[in-house]
This record gives C-alpha cells, sequence and structure tokens, in this order.
C-alpha cells in the first residue's frame, strides 16, 4: 500500500508539473510545486484497489501457483508466468482495476474500449 501511495503522489506531482509547462502558469514563472493541490481521494482509492487486489486475489494466486507448480525450476516458473499474463492478468486484474473505484468515476465507453486494447496481447 505504501508503494501505491507514493507511486500515486509522484503521479500526481508529475501530472501537475506537466500541466503547468503546457499552459505555461505559475510552474514556469518560478513557484515549483508550491501550488500543488493533493487528490486524497484518488490516492485513497488507488491504496484501497491495490490492498484489495494484492491481498485478497494476488496472495491466493501465488498460493494456487506453488500447488499446480510446486518444483523451484526455470520450467516451472515460465509456467506460472504463462498462466498469470494468459490467464490472471486479461481477466481478472484489468477488469478488477477498471472496476474498482477510482475507475467507476470515468465513462463506461472509455473502460470498454481500454479493455478492448489491453486484453487481447495480454497473453502475447
Amino acid at each position: 500500500m505504501m508503494i501505491a501511495f507514493t507511486a500515486d503522489i509522484s503521479a500526481q506531482s508529475m501530472e501537475f508539473v506537466r500541466g503547468h509547462r503546457v499552459t505555461g502558469k505559475a510552474y514556469l514563472v518560478g513557484n515549483g510545486l508550491h501550488s500543488f493541490v493533493w487528490d486524497s481521494e484518488r490516492t485513497r482509492a488507488l491504496c484501497l484497489t491495490s490492498a484489495l487486489y494484492n491481498g485478497l486475489i494476488l496472495t491466493n494466486w501465488f498460493m494456487f501457483m506453488s500447488i499446480l507448480f510446486p518444483r523451484p525450476d526455470l520450467k516451472a516458473a515460465f509456467g506460472k508466468l504463462a498462466l498469470t499474463q494468459s490467464l490472471l492478468q486479461p481477466f481478472v486484474y484489468v477488469p478488477f482495476f477498471f472496476l474498482a473505484p477510482e475507475s467507476c468515476k470515468v465513462n463506461f465507453c472509455s473502460v470498454v474500449g481500454d479493455l478492448c486494447v489491453w486484453v487481447p496481447p495480454r497473453p502475447i
């Protein structure tokens, strides 16, 4: 959760700087990040999404993978990777992420469009 927290604050500050460079506002005048306003709701939603996914889904998936592939060799590692990339990521992670609290605020058509773009190449 700390990684998600830190990553979102970093992303928000980068978005702020990028937006102000494009519009030529306060950032270029020398105010830097002084006028940056942190969106705590976005960070909270991302942290909760991360905690739910990592705590409930990913932990159980790793335990299931260790039952399917009990040996710690290269063949088992590639088998785990193949199953994760072809099953878990496109059919569990992507829908979970887009249906999570923060993603529910976006337009449904854009979510379907994103799913059509990101899910098919996952097994590749």
